[in-house]
């Protein structure tokens, strides 16, 4: 039993025990009274005295009252339909002594709130809950990897009137979920009695349990915003032309090395350059570090997609050519050596290769090395490139690609409290350096090559409209438009929980729009993840999805992430399209997200259960099952022999309202359609007699098991 914000609802959980005897194969559904109507469903497949959940659902109760009343007033029936037969049991729930106040005020989340980003990896989470709880109160953090999966961050049993909770780790960044879980065992209060079929007969070794629980889940994002590709813009260039300041930043942007570190003799200003007047000597004995300030923007490069190059000059050797970059000489250091987590080494020499290193949030290690070895105290240009929305990672020498792999699509920003050209103690550079360029966004092989051939020129910077959609948004092969008065863009701070990007729209105020579209061919179905963020007072904004131009749902206002769909497609070409609309708003911030669209090709229904013939007896039900497989999902319609369609009679699970009765003998099939196709079932008979169902229960569930 269940209160969220919504109301209350229930659910009858089944599930098989180790006491003999074993229970037959077969399809196992358990409804409440007030089914189809009201209450909750769910269905079972049995095989090999296994008990697996197929489907099913139920629906909210707005008040207490009414809650209970679904639950205690009439017969649950539990139908068991295998090989042979379809058996029905009948059952009651009786409840005392749990009322409105045993479930007081559903648990909401405070801090974070859900799709909160930048939140610091060490919250204080905070929450309100039931006053009074009569159980336990369990809290929790898992992180969702970009599979959708929850990685275990850490847990906490506490009593149910704390509404605070320091997290005791450091949280990676990236998608988290933090759930408080109210439960109260009430299996004294809330009974089911066993189970009977029309003989008396009994499911044997039945056990009734029942718990309270009210929980809340809420998905926010630890670290800063991200920079994706689709686009490139220089952030950072150390050309060490400036023999008084060597870490100038030339770029523009104030990212300048403004101090130093040293265990031994500092770097010094050489002559010897590749480019320009100037590079820097390292003698594995010191770095260019910062003193007092922050690079924000370069922790936001590392966070997200970024281009490296660096000429570089070496007779030394640190390490073995197959190292990790932190085992060799790094060139510069952005590695988290406080929780070893969430960082990269983009440049690195390990024996006489490149190398390049990323770490994901679980501490698992990615490198790369160039083919060429780099250090014959010749000049060559180093470049690395990564892309989070995919991971993929590149190595050049010289302008050529040598090496190439897939890694972490993790924020690696986790050493954002050093940063440093040159190194540290562990891992230090030794030889010239000259003309260090960062990049947010990844660089073409053409531009790597052009930095090449022209040695202390920089890459043109590219504003990212030809975004990556097809990456950002889980689809494959899919021409992405934008249109306009401003460009949809990839983004990764209010992404789909677990997704590490999403496509966000353009800046629009007054009368502008910003639309994203597609083709696609049906028949099929398309689901999508979508949101909006709209403060704006005036309450105009309007974030619109139309198919073929017609409009066909809207988002107004905030919205929390929400499935749309699934809406069917039907034969043909077709264009969909996300757009949004100021509407005489002022905000420049509003914005509607799009994450998770999925298009799957149609498919006509195919039976795969077909209804079995009964034998019906006064005052007990038929109950006639079929299934399908299809895309969309089919609707039903069952059908008697003799009478043509039956009234109301439009779900797979089907129970005549003249069961009971000598009226219920006759043949029935079903019809399962939907846009596609069509298919039907066999014909299958009802007989009906007066005489009592045979007692035996082995004969009422006929398996291979048993004989």
């Amino acid at each position: 039993m269940y209160h969220d914000t919504y109301g209350y609802y229930f659910y009858p959980w089944l599930s098989a025990n180790t006491n003999p005897p074993g229970f037959p194969d077969g399809y196992y559904e358990i409804a409440s009274p007030q089914i189809p109507a009201n209450g909750s469903q769910l269905q079972y497949q049995a095989t090999n005295n296994a008990l697996n959940y197929a489907t099913g659902g139920g629906n909210y109760y707005s008040d207490f009252n009414s809650f209970l009343y679904g639950i205690t007033n009439g017969q649950w029936s539990i139908w068991v339909t295998n090989s042979t037969s379809t058996n029905q049991y009948q059952f009651t729930v009786t409840v005392t002594g749990v009322t409105s106040n045993s479930f007081d005020a559903p648990a909401l989340a405070a801090f974070p709130a859900n799709n909160a980003t930048l939140v610091t990896n060490q919250p204080l989470f905070q929450w309100t809950g039931p006053a009074n709880w009569a159980g336990t109160l369990n809290v929790s953090d898992n992180f969702i990897d970009t599979n959708g999966n929850y990685n275990y961050e850490a847990s906490a049993s506490l009593t149910p009137d704390q509404t605070s909770w320091p997290c005791p780790v450091g949280l990676p960044d990236g998608t988290n979920d933090f759930r408080a879980d109210y439960t109260s065992n009430v299996t004294a209060q809330i009974v089911a009695s066993t189970p009977m079929d029309n003989t008396s007969q009994p499911i044997s070794a039945w056990t009734s349990t029942a718990n309270l629980e009210t929980y809340f889940d809420s998905v926010f994002t630890v670290g800063t915003s991200a920079i994706l590709s689709g686009g490139h813009t220089l952030v950072a260039h150390y050309t060490f032309d400036n023999s008084g300041y060597l870490g100038q930043d030339s770029s523009g942007n104030g990212n300048d090395l403004n101090g130093a570190s040293w265990w031994g003799p500092q770097q010094v200003f050489s002559t010897n350059a590749e480019t320009g007047g100037g590079a820097v000597q390292f003698f594995g004995t010191s770095s260019l570090t910062l003193n007092g300030q922050s690079l924000n923007n370069l922790d936001a490069v590392l966070a997200g997609s970024f281009s490296f190059s660096a000429w570089v000059n070496t007779t030394n050797s640190t390490g073995n050519d197959t190292d990790d970059a932190v085992s060799g000489a790094s060139i510069f250091w952005s590695y988290n050596d406080h929780n070893n987590t969430n960082d990269t080494i983009p440049l690195a020499i390990t024996g006489s290769k490149a190398a390049f290193s990323t770490r994901d949030h679980l501490g698992n290690t990615t490198t790369i090395h160039s083919l060429t070895s780099v250090n014959d105290g010749n000049y060559h240009l180093i470049t690395a490139t990564r892309d989070q929305a995919s991971g993929a990672m590149d190595l050049y020498v010289d302008g050529n690609l040598e090496a190439s792999t897939t890694g972490t699509t993790d924020p690696l920003n986790g050493n954002n409290y050093y940063l440093s050209v040159g190194g540290t103690t562990i891992s230090s550079y030794t030889g010239l350096l000259d003309d260090l360029q960062v990049y947010s966004g990844v660089l073409a092989s053409g531009d790597v090559a052009n930095i090449y051939n022209n040695p202390g020129t920089t890459v043109a910077n590219v504003a990212g409209n030809n975004q990556d959609f097809n990456t950002a948004l889980g689809t494959t092969g899919l021409t992405w438009g934008a249109s306009g008065d401003a460009n949809w863009f990839v983004e990764t701070t209010n992404t789909y929980p677990g997704s590490p990007a999403a496509a966000q729209s353009g800046s629009v105020t007054n009368t502008q729009t910003s639309t994203l579209s597609v083709t696609v061919t049906g028949p099929g179905t398309l689901t999508f993840d979508w949101s909006s963020i709209a403060n704006d007072p005036n309450g105009g904004f309007d974030y619109q999805f139309a198919l073929d131009g017609t409009d066909t749902s809207d988002l107004y206002g905030d919205n929390a992430w929400a499935q749309a769909g699934p809406f069917t497609i039907l034969a043909g070409t077709h264009t969909l399209s996300w757009t949004a609309y100021a509407n005489y708003d002022t905000d420049p911030t509003q914005a509607g997200y799009l994450d998770q669209v999925s298009f799957t090709a149609g498919s006509a229904p195919v039976i795969a259960v077909n209804p079995l013939s009964q034998t019906n007896y006064p005052g007990y039900n038929v109950a006639l099952f079929a299934a399908a497989t299809s895309n969309p999902a089919a609707t039903w319609q069952w059908y008697g022999v003799s009478s043509g369609a039956i009234s109301g009679a439009t779900n797979a699970l089907f129970t005549p309202t003249n069961s009971g009765t000598v009226g219920v003998a006759g043949s029935y099939y079903a019809v399962a359609s939907n846009a596609i196709g069509t298919a039907i079932t066999t014909t299958t008979a009802v007989t009906f007699f007066t005489a009592p169902l045979p007692p035996d229960w082995s004969r009422a569930f006929r398996s291979p098991v048993y004989s």
